[in-house]
C-alpha cells in the first residue's frame, strides 16, 4: 500500500494533520505572545493604538459608560421611589414607556438597515460599471 492509499484510509482531519508543521509549545507561546502584543498597542500611521482604539476614544468611551451608569442609578431611584409611593400601577405606566420605545427602536433600526442596503447597492452597481470600463479598454 502507497502513501496516497493510506491518506484516503484516513479521515479528512487526520490527513491534514499529517500534512502541517508541529509547533512546539516554545514557538505557540511565541506567536501568542506577538499578537497580544500587537493587539494591546501598535501604531497606525502616527497614531498609537491600545486594543485598536485611540486614548481619546478610549476616554469617550468611558465617559459614556459613566453616564448610562449615571441614568441607570437615576432611573432605579425615580422607579422605586414612584413604586413605594404610588404601587404597582407606576410600574404599568414603565413597562407601557418602555414597550413603545422598544417598538421605535425596532422602527429605527429597520429604516437604518434599509438605508445601509441602499447604499451597499449603489457601491454594488457604480464597481460592476467600472469592472465593465476596465474590460472594454
Amino acid at each position: 500500500m502507497d502513501n496516497k492509499e493510506q491518506k484516503k484510509g484516513k479521515t479528512l482531519a487526520e490527513a491534514a494533520d499529517e500534512e502541517e508543521v508541529q509547533l512546539t509549545c516554545s514557538e505557540k507561546s511565541a506567536i501568542c505572545w506577538e499578537q497580544t502584543k500587537f493587539f494591546c498597542h501598535h501604531k497606525e500611521g502616527d497614531t498609537d493604538l491600545y486594543c485598536h482604539n485611540t486614548c481619546t476614544n478610549w476616554g469617550w468611551l468611558g465617559l459614556f459608560f459613566l453616564c448610562l451608569y449615571g441614568f441607570d442609578v437615576a432611573f432605579f431611584a425615580l422607579l422605586l421611589t414612584l413604586s413605594i409611593e404610588y404601587g404597582i400601577p407606576v410600574l404599568y405606566g414603565y413597562l407601557a414607556v418602555f414597550i413603545v420605545f422598544v417598538i421605535i427602536l425596532i422602527i429605527v433600526v429597520y429604516l437604518g438597515h434599509l438605508e445601509h442596503l441602499k447604499k451597499e447597492h449603489t457601491k454594488r452597481v457604480s464597481q460592476r460599471g467600472m469592472q465593465a470600463a476596465d474590460q472594454k479598454v
